[in-house]
Protein backbone atom coordinates (compact mmCIF):
# COMPACT_ATOMS: atom_id res chain seq x y z
CA UNK A 1 0.00 0.00 0.00
CA UNK A 2 1.13 3.51 -0.71
CA UNK A 3 0.53 6.98 0.71
CA UNK A 4 1.00 9.95 -1.62
CA UNK A 5 3.47 12.73 -0.90
CA UNK A 6 0.60 15.16 -0.34
CA UNK A 7 -0.98 12.92 2.31
CA UNK A 8 2.36 12.25 3.99
CA UNK A 9 3.24 15.96 4.04
CA UNK A 10 -0.18 16.81 5.46
CA UNK A 11 0.39 14.21 8.22
CA UNK A 12 3.79 15.77 8.95
CA UNK A 13 2.17 19.22 9.00
CA UNK A 14 -0.29 18.03 11.65
CA UNK A 15 2.62 16.82 13.79
CA UNK A 16 4.88 19.86 13.30
CA UNK A 17 2.04 22.36 13.67
CA UNK A 18 1.63 21.24 17.28
CA UNK A 19 4.67 23.41 18.01
CA UNK A 20 3.15 26.66 16.73
CA UNK A 21 -0.59 26.45 15.98
CA UNK A 22 -1.53 27.11 19.61
CA UNK A 23 0.28 30.43 19.44
CA UNK A 24 -1.23 31.26 16.03
CA UNK A 25 -4.71 30.45 17.34
CA UNK A 26 -4.15 32.53 20.47
CA UNK A 27 -2.92 35.47 18.40
CA UNK A 28 -5.92 35.40 16.05
CA UNK A 29 -8.31 34.79 18.94
CA UNK A 30 -6.78 37.72 20.82
CA UNK A 31 -7.22 40.02 17.83
CA UNK A 32 -10.77 38.92 16.95
CA UNK A 33 -12.06 37.77 20.32
CA UNK A 34 -12.85 34.15 21.09
CA UNK A 35 -16.50 34.16 19.88
CA UNK A 36 -15.53 35.69 16.53
CA UNK A 37 -12.58 33.33 16.18
CA UNK A 38 -14.86 30.34 16.68
CA UNK A 39 -17.33 31.84 14.23
CA UNK A 40 -14.51 32.31 11.69
CA UNK A 41 -13.48 28.66 12.06
CA UNK A 42 -17.12 27.57 11.62
CA UNK A 43 -17.54 29.72 8.50
CA UNK A 44 -14.32 28.39 6.96
CA UNK A 45 -15.43 24.84 7.70
CA UNK A 46 -18.89 25.40 6.20
CA UNK A 47 -17.39 27.00 3.08
CA UNK A 48 -15.14 23.95 2.70
CA UNK A 49 -18.17 21.72 3.18
CA UNK A 50 -20.08 23.64 0.50
CA UNK A 51 -17.17 23.17 -1.91
CA UNK A 52 -17.08 19.46 -1.11
CA UNK A 53 -20.82 19.14 -1.68
CA UNK A 54 -20.55 20.91 -5.04
CA UNK A 55 -17.73 18.54 -5.98
CA UNK A 56 -19.82 15.52 -5.00
CA UNK A 57 -22.86 16.89 -6.83
CA UNK A 58 -20.81 17.33 -10.01
CA UNK A 59 -19.41 13.84 -9.56
CA UNK A 60 -22.92 12.53 -10.08
CA UNK A 61 -23.67 11.39 -6.55
CA UNK A 62 -27.28 10.29 -6.37
CA UNK A 63 -29.74 11.76 -3.90
CA UNK A 64 -29.56 8.80 -1.53
CA UNK A 65 -25.75 8.71 -1.41
CA UNK A 66 -25.63 12.48 -1.06
CA UNK A 67 -28.14 12.31 1.81
CA UNK A 68 -26.15 9.59 3.60
CA UNK A 69 -22.93 11.50 3.01
CA UNK A 70 -24.46 14.69 4.44
CA UNK A 71 -25.84 12.83 7.47
CA UNK A 72 -22.43 11.31 8.31
CA UNK A 73 -20.72 14.62 7.59
CA UNK A 74 -23.06 16.57 9.87
CA UNK A 75 -22.79 13.95 12.62
CA UNK A 76 -18.99 14.40 12.62
CA UNK A 77 -19.27 18.18 12.43
CA UNK A 78 -21.74 18.32 15.34
CA UNK A 79 -19.56 15.96 17.38
CA UNK A 80 -16.56 18.22 16.72
CA UNK A 81 -18.48 21.38 17.49
CA UNK A 82 -19.60 20.04 20.88
CA UNK A 83 -16.05 19.41 22.06
CA UNK A 84 -15.13 21.96 24.71
CA UNK A 85 -11.58 22.62 23.56
CA UNK A 86 -11.23 24.35 20.18
CA UNK A 87 -7.94 22.58 19.41
CA UNK A 88 -9.69 19.21 19.75
CA UNK A 89 -12.35 20.36 17.27
CA UNK A 90 -9.71 21.36 14.77
CA UNK A 91 -7.79 18.12 15.30
CA UNK A 92 -10.90 16.08 14.63
CA UNK A 93 -11.42 17.93 11.36
CA UNK A 94 -7.72 17.71 10.39
CA UNK A 95 -7.67 13.99 11.00
CA UNK A 96 -10.91 13.65 9.04
CA UNK A 97 -9.14 15.17 6.05
CA UNK A 98 -6.13 12.94 6.68
CA UNK A 99 -8.43 9.89 6.69
CA UNK A 100 -10.02 11.02 3.41
CA UNK A 101 -6.61 11.46 1.78
CA UNK A 102 -5.20 8.18 3.14
CA UNK A 103 -8.08 6.01 1.94
CA UNK A 104 -8.10 7.81 -1.42
CA UNK A 105 -4.43 6.95 -1.85
CA UNK A 106 -4.87 3.36 -0.70
CA UNK A 107 -7.84 2.66 -2.96
CA UNK A 108 -6.12 4.39 -5.86
CA UNK A 109 -4.00 1.30 -6.31
CA UNK A 110 -7.09 -0.86 -6.87
CA UNK A 111 -6.74 -2.61 -3.53
CA UNK A 112 -9.60 -4.18 -1.64
CA UNK A 113 -11.67 -1.82 0.50
CA UNK A 114 -11.05 -3.70 3.76
CA UNK A 115 -7.27 -3.84 3.32
CA UNK A 116 -7.15 -0.20 2.23
CA UNK A 117 -9.31 0.85 5.20
CA UNK A 118 -7.16 -1.02 7.72
CA UNK A 119 -3.98 0.38 6.18
CA UNK A 120 -5.41 3.91 6.25
CA UNK A 121 -6.59 3.56 9.87
CA UNK A 122 -3.13 2.31 10.90
CA UNK A 123 -1.47 5.20 9.05
CA UNK A 124 -3.69 7.67 10.90
CA UNK A 125 -2.97 5.92 14.19
CA UNK A 126 0.77 6.19 13.53
CA UNK A 127 0.55 9.91 12.75
CA UNK A 128 -1.60 10.43 15.83
CA UNK A 129 0.80 8.61 18.14
CA UNK A 130 3.77 10.59 16.81
CA UNK A 131 1.74 13.82 17.11
CA UNK A 132 0.78 13.19 20.73
CA UNK A 133 4.29 12.02 21.65
CA UNK A 134 5.70 15.22 20.15
CA UNK A 135 3.16 17.27 22.13
CA UNK A 136 4.17 15.43 25.29
CA UNK A 137 7.71 16.76 24.87
CA UNK A 138 6.64 20.35 24.20
CA UNK A 139 6.66 22.52 27.34
CA UNK A 140 3.37 24.29 26.53
CA UNK A 141 1.39 21.32 25.13
CA UNK A 142 0.01 18.12 26.58
CA UNK A 143 0.14 14.73 24.91
CA UNK A 144 -2.73 12.46 25.91
CA UNK A 145 -3.86 8.96 24.98
CA UNK A 146 -7.46 10.24 24.79
CA UNK A 147 -6.36 12.58 22.01
CA UNK A 148 -5.07 9.60 20.04
CA UNK A 149 -8.58 8.15 20.26
CA UNK A 150 -10.16 11.47 19.17
CA UNK A 151 -7.73 11.70 16.28
CA UNK A 152 -8.50 8.16 15.18
CA UNK A 153 -12.24 8.87 15.34
CA UNK A 154 -11.65 11.88 13.08
CA UNK A 155 -9.64 9.73 10.68
CA UNK A 156 -12.31 7.03 10.60
CA UNK A 157 -14.89 9.73 9.93
CA UNK A 158 -12.89 10.89 6.90
CA UNK A 159 -12.44 7.31 5.70
CA UNK A 160 -16.16 6.62 5.95
CA UNK A 161 -17.03 9.85 4.10
CA UNK A 162 -14.70 8.93 1.25
CA UNK A 163 -16.06 5.39 1.04
CA UNK A 164 -19.64 6.70 0.93
CA UNK A 165 -18.70 9.09 -1.86
CA UNK A 166 -17.18 6.38 -4.06
CA UNK A 167 -19.41 3.44 -3.15
CA UNK A 168 -20.88 1.63 -6.09
CA UNK A 169 -24.35 0.83 -4.84
CA UNK A 170 -26.45 -0.87 -7.44
CA UNK A 171 -30.15 -1.32 -7.02
CA UNK A 172 -31.30 -4.75 -8.00
CA UNK A 173 -34.82 -4.95 -9.30
CA UNK A 174 -36.39 -8.36 -9.45
CA UNK A 175 -38.61 -8.95 -12.39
Amino acid sequence: MRISKVTFIFGLFIIVSAAFMGQVGSFISGKLGKPYFELLIGILFLLSAAGLILYLKRAGLGKIKLSIFLAVFMAGFLFAWHLDILVERIHLLEYGLLGWLAIRDSLGEGKKIIKASIFSALFILGISIVDETFQWWLPYRVGDVRDVVFNEVGGLWGISLFLISVANWRTRVRS
